[in-house]
């Protein structure tokens, strides 16, 4: 995934929301939601395959969005300070940083639009975090009994 595929994406987002209007209709939430199904996790396993050590920060930085949606801080300002301060910064990978960055860059687009506190930021915050989740390596019955033979 480059650089190019996420702007390619994030400038098609801004193109579906640019209405100028502050009601979101159900269909640019489900717009939106789809654009971060089909982008977040391919990216998020991306930068694992590439970085394996990377994997932490995601998992921090999908907890972290979930707080902001439980917490109602729905700024996309304000999560991308938050996201930058985690404490697992040097396991953070170019490409990690690009598959959390890239779902922040749609989920931005969203928030413009949307009234503050609106009920649909929080289910795409929720959204963005369960994607990121989904990119995440599956741990399979046979996985953890190769693991387990290993450790004898």
């Amino acid at each position: 995934m480059t650089n190019k595929m996420f702007v390619s994406v994030i400038c098609a987002a801004s193109l579906l929301f640019a209405t100028g209007c502050k009601t979101i209709t159900s269909s640019q939430l489900n717009q939106a939601q789809a654009i971060l199904n089909a982008t977040v996790p391919i990216a998020v396993e991306y930068a694992i395959l590439k970085d394996a050590k990377s994997l932490p920060y995601l998992v921090a930085a999908a907890d972290l969005i979930d707080v902001a949606a439980s917490t109602g801080n729905v700024f996309p300002a304000t999560i991308v300070v938050d996201l930058r301060a985690l404490g697992v910064k040097e396991l953070k990978s170019l490409e990690a940083e690009l598959a959390i960055m890239g779902g922040i860059g749609i989920y931005e687009v969203f928030f413009a639009q949307t009234v503050t506190g609106d009920a649909n930021t929080t289910i795409l915050l929720r959204t963005l975090a369960t994607d990121i989740r989904r990119g995440f390596p599956l741990v399979t019955a046979k996985s953890n009994f190769k693991s387990k033979i290993k450790r004898q």
